[in-house]
């Protein structure tokens, strides 16, 4: 049973959803908790701020919980690297505020680790019986109790995050609406499906011909372009029928593989990328989307994120795929290369972005066409490179037919 106290304290750092999800959890739990301490960095020349995640944190808790008389006080430190100052911040802002609190927590799973060790220090001097502490393990999603060890279960049970409140809390904003060519291809989609369980993917390549969907070693886009470079080129099984599949006004090739102008240029742009490699995307997606059905995990594609604060420019990026269990984020990168190089760069991608919008906690798969033994190097270079561990995984050609790719990923999120 959760031990049970009045106040609450959290630690703020960078990575606000731990500090989310277990004060969400001990209101489901401890019905005495009324007051919340959130402990920040003050915004200095020396140091920048967490204020912003501070609050972010309590309006979203306002918000899911809006029948609770709730206390949010904001606690400033005004250098977190020097342990005097933490201490003398938090004799002059948190003391008082503590005294008649019957029952203290601190769960130390944020901030820095000055932070954690110089406030477990002061709770200790001050309110040394009647004030408890945890952490919420990365690894296991458990709250752990410094007296009474694992009282809470796997808490992506217990707590659900949708992808717009992890984005608030780190103050990101999806960018894009979510993507309409999935359900009109979906004819295509399911005879790239077929391919691949027959074993034939190699065949599709054979057949697309890359070079006369770029120019300048980019994808065309624009109508004159592909027309100059396809209006004298047959197209050939399976790209053929693949096409065929598609809505009248996306073949832009006739029966007998002849080319067929398209009538716009959001079409040109369209199929050529749909044809490049973003059906693989599709493809994952609509096997996710069916293998997860009755199951608490939100399935995401296609998303162009950018940070509130960020000038006005291309530093935007984007995620192919996302699933969210619970309140741990993972996010999928397709691509169809088979090289090796360039492979591992949209790896540390992946890796790198599904980390800054998830945290600690956040999960990332690279899913491409690279052989078996490729495959293995990669993954053990990526989780050595990035310091993953367990935290990534590769998924080659061998590994695209539905159901190796379903287990590899079930395993892989449980």
């Amino acid at each position: 049973m959760v031990p049970s106290f009045d106040s609450l304290i959290l630690l703020i750092g960078t990575n606000p959803l731990p500090n989310y999800v277990v004060t969400q959890y001990f209101l489901q739990k401890v019905p005495n908790l009324k007051k919340i301490f959130l402990i920040h960095s003050e915004t200095t020349k020396f140091q920048k701020g967490t204020e912003n995640y501070a609050k972010r944190i309590s309006e979203l808790l306002k918000s899911k919980n809006q029948n609770s008389n709730l206390n949010f006080h904001y606690i400033p430190l005004s250098d977190v690297s020097n342990a005097s100052i933490i201490i003398s911040d938090l004799q002059k802002q948190l003391y008082e505020n503590l005294k008649n609190s019957h029952k203290i927590h601190l769960n130390y799973t944020g901030g820095t680790k000055s932070m954690g060790i110089n406030v477990y220090k002061f709770l200790l001097k001050n309110f040394p019986d009647k004030t408890t502490f945890s952490y919420l393990d990365a690894r296991t999603f458990q709250i752990v109790f410094d007296d009474e060890g694992r009282l809470s279960d796997d808490l992506r049970k217990d707590i659900s995050v949708s992808l717009e409140e992890i984005l608030f809390l780190h103050d990101y904003e999806r960018t894009n609406q979510p993507d309409k060519n999935f359900e009109i291809f979906q004819g295509a989609i399911r005879k790239f499906h077929e391919i691949i369980e027959a074993g034939k993917i190699r065949d599709y390549f054979d057949s697309y011909k890359r070079d006369k969907f770029t120019k300048n070693n980019k994808l065309i886009e624009s109508v004159r372009d592909l027309t100059n470079n396809l209006k004298d080129y047959k197209a050939e099984e399976p790209l053929l029928s693949i096409v065929q599949l598609l809505p009248e006004e996306y073949r832009i090739f006739n029966s007998d593989g002849s080319y067929r102008e398209p009538n716009s240029k959001r079409i040109a742009k369209s199929i050529v990328r749909f044809l490049d490699g973003e059906w693989l995307e599709y493809y994952v997606y609509s096997l996710l989307k069916e293998h997860f059905a009755d199951k608490k995990i939100e399935i995401e594609i296609d998303i162009e994120i950018k940070r509130r604060d960020w000038p006005i420019g291309n530093l935007n990026f984007q995620i192919d795929l996302l699933l969210i269990n619970g309140y741990q984020l993972v996010g999928i990168s397709c691509t169809t290369s088979d090289r090796k190089d360039l492979c591992k760069g949209k790896g540390f991608e992946i890796f790198l972005r599904t980390r800054q919008i998830g945290g600690e906690e956040a999960k990332a798969i690279l899913i491409t066409r690279v052989p078996e033994e490729s495959r293995e190097k990669l993954e053990a270079e990526l989780r050595i490179d990035t310091g993953g561990s367990d935290n990534i995984i590769v998924i080659g050609e061998e590994g695209l037919k539905s159901d190796e790719l379903i287990n590899r990923i079930n395993d892989f999120i449980k």
